[in-house]
């Protein structure tokens, strides 16, 4: 089957609806002092300020007209900090893919696509933040030469 991967619209909002409400759902069942259950997950509003806002590119992958994934990126600038060089990066906001298609080589198309939109903005490095509970996503992230350089954190109080 062929994938297209492209910019998301205002149009494919139903299907980003669906899409991110199982990765929602997966966040609350491996994080839930952090999050907590709303059905849709993600709303118009917010759909179309990222569509809306000129650092966060929104793409997604598609298949026989339905959409099977998704990925959302912002553009990063380094800080004015005299010890920092100056750079920008990509950050991966979010990506998710259908669970009837995780093992489909979606994931690498999507990276490819990252890539080649990075190289063109003349941009450093591609950078995100993966749960630890995702191990998945952390092999695949691994097998793509992406290393770890910092650890999050957290104690809970209450």
């Amino acid at each position: 089957m062929e994938i297209n991967i492209r910019k998301a619209r205002l149009k494919d909002y139903e299907w980003i609806k669906d899409l991110h409400q199982e990765l929602s759902d997966l966040h609350i069942q491996w994080a839930p002092w952090n999050f907590e259950y709303i059905n849709p997950s993600y709303n118009t509003e917010f759909f179309k300020e990222k569509l809306e806002d000129a650092d966060t590119l929104f793409y997604i992958a598609e298949e026989k007209n339905q959409i099977i994934a998704y990925c959302i990126f912002q553009i990063k600038h380094s800080e004015d900090i005299p010890i920092l060089k100056k750079r920008s990066w990509l950050f991966i906001k979010d990506i998710v893919v259908a669970q009837s298609h995780k093992w489909r080589w979606i994931w690498t198309l999507l990276l490819e696509k990252w890539e080649e939109i990075a190289k063109e903005l003349n941009i450093w490095s591609i950078e995100l933040s993966v749960w630890s509970f995702n191990q998945d996503a952390i092999e695949f992230y691994k097998g793509k030469w992406f290393d770890q350089y910092t650890i999050k954190m957290h104690k809970i109080l209450k």
